[in-house]
């Protein structure tokens, strides 16, 4: 949704949602002048082949500024079908006299497709090759994941400690008992270990 406040430089863009906040502001556009009036051209009008979502002519104090609303996409070559759904044909769904005469039967409207003749879809293009600073990235992404020997001979050594009960005393508190109890007869700890 595009929002010109007039007498105001600036264009807001928000996306709609269907759930709760049902609304995001996408993008404030600051114009050179102020925004006397905005003209959106019809939705078959746009350029697929350059990502163009919309197409406006905004008006100024003296002049008419033509405006391209565009997304960044990589794979401009295939047409974007997440984006372009089939919109309403400009063509009159019936013509005047049939409208006069009219009995309220549903009307057909027609709809028309903004893909270009030849473009392939993204949805079908093939797997996107990556190129050498993205497989480089990822590699670095899974070095640092990794952990090193060093890490890995700590953790071993901790697993090892824990296995062995000889030398471990649990907690290390001054009131530990071996972990083994055949060693140290109950009687041998005397009555009173607090002093």
């Amino acid at each position: 949704m595009f929002v010109g406040h007039f007498g105001v430089a600036t264009i807001d863009v928000y996306q709609l949602l269907p759930s709760a906040p049902f609304y995001e502001q996408l993008q404030e556009i600051k114009c050179n002048s102020d925004v006397r009036g905005l003209h959106f051209f019809h939705d078959t009008s746009v350029d697929p082949a350059k990502v163009e979502i919309a197409r406006t002519l905004r008006a100024a104090k003296n002049s008419i500024v033509p405006i391209s609303w565009t997304l960044p996409r990589r794979r401009k070559e295939f047409f974007q079908d997440d984006l372009y759904t089939p919109v309403l044909s400009s063509e009159p769904v019936m013509r005047a006299s049939a409208f006069i005469d009219w009995d309220g039967t549903p009307v057909q409207q027609k709809t028309v497709t903004l893909r270009p003749e030849g473009m392939p879809l993204l949805s079908e293009a093939p797997a996107e090759e990556l190129t050498e600073r993205q497989i480089k990235y990822q590699n670095n992404i899974k070095l640092m994941e990794k952990p090193d020997d060093e890490e890995k001979a700590a953790a071993k050594k901790r697993q090892a400690l824990l296995d062995d009960g000889d030398d471990y005393t649990p907690g290390g508190r001054w009131d530990a008992r071996p972990a083994k109890k055949n060693e140290v007869n109950d009687d041998e700890w005397g009555d009173d270990v607090s002093d």
